[in-house]
């Protein structure tokens, strides 16, 4: 039996690996969580970044966060498409899942062409060891 729990975790680790390396993890985290009905879960904007913060994939992105093409994202860093007065936080968030390959959460607030306050979850979650998940979800009070 427990041979039999080795194999069966082997495949699932090798399973995961693949698709991760196939640059699928984005979709199969939405798949998941659409089949878990969880989708209130999913986040607004959800980027694969390199360890020079360079995007390497992003899932479809809320337009009013970021009003750019999918195309034109790829291969951007990503302080460039983020507002000039939030990089420094987030960069300490990014810092900090770096330099201890923990999940790190922070919270912080933007303002939007329409003058409007908008509160952002961002979570930095290591995928190896130099590509991260940067999640973005937008904080709406009910």
């Amino acid at each position: 039996m427990e041979v039999l729990i080795g194999i069966l975790f082997g495949l699932l680790v090798a399973f995961l690996v693949y698709w991760i390396s196939r640059g699928m993890i984005l979709e199969l985290l939405i798949l998941r969580a659409l089949k878990n009905r969880l989708s209130h879960f999913l986040p607004n904007a959800a980027f694969i970044v390199n360890n020079p913060f360079a995007v390497v994939d992003c899932n479809r992105y809320d337009i009013e966060l970021f009003p750019f093409l999918r195309e034109e994202i790829i291969g951007s860093n990503l302080w460039d498409l983020l507002p000039a007065e939030i990089t420094s936080r987030i960069y300490k968030g990014y810092r900090d899942t770096v330099n201890t390959g923990k999940i790190r959460t922070i919270k912080l607030f933007i303002m939007l062409d329409t003058m409007e306050r908008m509160e952002l979850e961002l979570r930095f979650v290591p995928l190896s060891r130099c590509k991260y998940v940067v999640a973005i979800f937008r904080i709406v009070e009910n």
